[in-house]
Formats: structure tokens, sequence, C-alpha cells
């Protein structure tokens, strides 16, 4: 939460002019780590709820677990897509 007050008030003050604008404000290193932290959150909490879900609806736990291991690999192939945009890693 605090990561969108804090953009929303640079975008505010100083709104970006063009897309060199908005990406200079996310080459700086404060706002690459907020939103990699932002990211990781996100996905965490996307984790924790899908996880809950498919242990209240999917009854095998075989099943469960192939599920589970799929979101998982989902999720953290969406993390390190994230790092790479962010950090360009190609």
């Amino acid at each position: 939460a605090a990561y969108t007050v804090v953009l929303a008030g640079c975008l505010l003050v100083r709104p970006p002019a063009s897309q060199a604008d908005l990406r200079a404000m996310f080459m700086g290193g404060f706002f690459r780590v907020a939103t990699m932290l932002f990211i990781a959150a996100l996905f965490y909490h996307a984790w924790v709820g899908l996880r809950d879900i498919l242990m209240d609806y999917v009854k095998p736990v075989g099943l469960r677990l192939a599920l589970q291991l799929g979101v998982g690999l989902v999720l953290l192939a969406y993390l390190f897509w994230g790092i790479s945009i962010l950090w360009g890693v190609r």
C-alpha cells in the first residue's frame, strides 16, 4: 500500500511527459526494488489463495499436488519474467 501511495504521489507531483520520462523514473533503484516487493507480495497472495482453493475443492491428493505444482511453477515463471522486465535481464 505504501508503494502505491508513493507512486501516486510522484505521478501527481511530477507527471511524466513521455514514455522516456516514465522509463527514467523506473530506472531508479527505489522504484525497481519497491516494484519487485509488490510483485513478490502479489504472487505470494495469489499462491496462498489458489492453494487454499485447491485444498478445499480438489480432494484427490495426487491431482491436488499436480495442480499446486503447476500453479507454483507458473507463478515462479511470472516472477522471473517480472525480474527480467524490471532489471533488463535478457
